[in-house]
């Protein structure tokens, strides 16, 4: 096989057998934490009615994934709603970008294409989401294996046509952002016809029913802005987004710091520290990207194929598109976007480093391309690993943090829940909202009317609070328990638990 050294040579079978085969190994059974809980919202719905219901009115960002919010509702009447279950389906999506992959490679003499795929961290990351992202990655892998199908045969069939409009519809229908992606690809594939001529057998029929089906998710999206459905704006947009959206996609976040860690220094101490935090990461970050560089500078120098050219081109374009569409986008709504925003467009990042690493000649090779490119698969795997395994990478522990409540409630205390709501009805089903009153286990919204008045309301005993720039904005809460002289500690991940200080006197009896 090209390019890897000749002491690592797997067969094309081998590579495509081991990346699907990592797609099983990414979902885990760890706690669920607040966007899955939306996820579950819509999953856990009886029928599709009450499912419609839910998705006509509902006021946040899932409204615009119908296709994902459906998607998870199926899942969930076959697998059920536990953990794992909700983010099975990511094998599926997983499998599909492999497929795709393995097209891809096949088209471009690079066979081992669908494995430099599946270990990337950005992929591990999201299939281990209850989300549409890696549907998302899943679907837009698919288009761009419909623009490399295009730019080295040159012609354009009814099937592939079909499977690239199926592809587009349905990631536009997982995400607004998914229509900026499409409008990429669509603009690609306009020029390749432009330049070539190519027949389009079909096109009319087929574009036709695409145009009618677009047409009415056109109209639900216009209907979800009319009634002010948004995503949370809990941060402003700025160059931080962009940098650490770099940094996800560039597949490395599994060497650096957690990402709740990081969330909390950009939000506190700002990007300068969060470098320094990065500290060491930094060093492989550093080689690695000098490497790809270097490679891409030497293997430019060579005479590549029309082909090679034609691709790398359109997947920057489509990538650029993607990208700075997005934050321009972002700027004008005012929402913070970040690298899960950006999935539509990560399969153009990886066509591209495909492009980059795949040489046609072997005597033009040196064995260093071969060792810096099998470096570079082992780097992305660390940094998946450390994802998947690395309990510092561990989800918010809503289900520890709730066994902990539901213990103490038990023995009669009273617990005030100050975090999300629904990611606890995941796991306490008889959590109630705002109705402090008597002992158990009560959903305290700040936003709520108590939030002022939180010294006329029965006193707790324990007080269980995450993300309190979230979920006590104006620190109402934390002002009352200060005042109170109540301690706190982190007993479970992104969770403080608050108990009342112990006097003295009461310590040594």
């Amino acid at each position: 096989m090209k390019n890897f050294p000749r002491f690592f040579k797997p067969t094309p079978l081998l590579c495509a057998l081991a990346a699907f085969a990592l797609c099983v190994l990414m979902p885990t059974s760890e706690s669920i934490w607040i966007d899955e809980a939306q996820t579950y919202l819509f999953a856990s719905e009886p029928t599709f009615s009450s499912w419609l219901a839910r998705l006509l009115n509902h006021p946040w960002s899932e409204a615009f994934m119908p296709v994902g919010m459906f998607i998870a509702w199926a899942f969930e009447k076959c697998l059920g709603a536990s953990e794992w279950a909700l983010r099975a389906p990511n094998i599926l999506w997983g499998w599909l970008g492999v497929a795709a992959f393995w097209r891809i490679g096949r088209r471009l003499d690079a066979p081992w294409a669908p494995l430099l795929f599946a270990v990337q961290p950005y992929v591990w990351f999201y299939a281990n989401e209850a989300r549409p992202y890696m549907l998302q990655i899943g679907l837009a892998s698919i288009l761009a294996m419909f623009v490399v199908e295009i730019a080295a045969t040159r012609r354009l069939g009814p099937r592939l046509l079909i499977l690239g409009m199926a592809a587009a519809w349905l990631l536009a229908g997982s995400t607004l952002f998914g229509i900026l992606a499409v409008g990429g690809v669509a603009a690609t594939a306009a020029f390749l016809w432009w330049r070539d001529r190519f027949e389009v057998r079909g096109f009319i029929p087929i574009a036709i029913v695409f145009f009618i089906l677009f047409s009415l998710l056109g109209g639900y999206f216009v209907r979800c802005l009319s009634r002010d459905a948004k995503g949370a704006k809990l941060w402003p947009v700025g160059v931080q987004n962009l940098a650490i959206s770099a940094y996800e996609l560039a597949g490395f976040s599994g060497l650096g710091p957690p990402r709740d860690e990081v969330r909390d220094i950009l939000k506190t101490k700002g990007a300068g520290a969060l470098v320094r935090r990065i500290g060491a990461a930094w060093i492989p970050i550093g080689l690695l990207a000098a490497g790809m560089i270097w490679m891409a500078w030497r293997l430019g120098r060579k005479p590549r194929s029309h082909v090679d050219w034609t691709v790398a081109a359109l997947a920057l374009f489509v990538l650029a598109a993607c990208v700075l569409s997005t934050f321009c986008l972002a700027l004008v709504a005012k929402f913070p976007v970040w690298g899960r925003h950006l999935a539509p467009a990560f399969p153009f990042l990886c066509l591209l480093v495909v492009v980059a690493l795949r040489q046609r000649d072997d005597s033009a090779l040196r064995k260093g391309d071969g060792v810096a490119m099998a470096l570079l698969v082992a780097c992305w795997f660390g940094s998946s690993s450390s994802l998947r395994w690395n309990q510092a990478h561990r989800k918010d522990d809503y289900r520890a943090a709730a066994s902990h409540a539901q213990i103490e409630a038990t023995q009669g205390a009273t617990v005030w829940w100050i975090a999300d709501y629904e990611a606890g009805r995941y796991y306490i089903k008889h959590l109630r909202k705002d109705e402090p009153t008597t002992a158990g286990i009560v959903h305290l919204s700040v936003s709520s009317p108590y939030g002022k008045k939180l010294e006329t309301l029965p006193k707790p005993d324990v007080v269980l609070m995450s993300k309190p720039d979230i979920s006590d904005p104006h620190a109402h809460v934390r002002e009352y328990l200060g005042a109170a002289n109540w301690t706190h500690r982190a007993p479970f991940k992104a969770f403080d638990l608050w108990t009342p200080q112990i006097a003295p006197s009461e310590a040594s009896d």
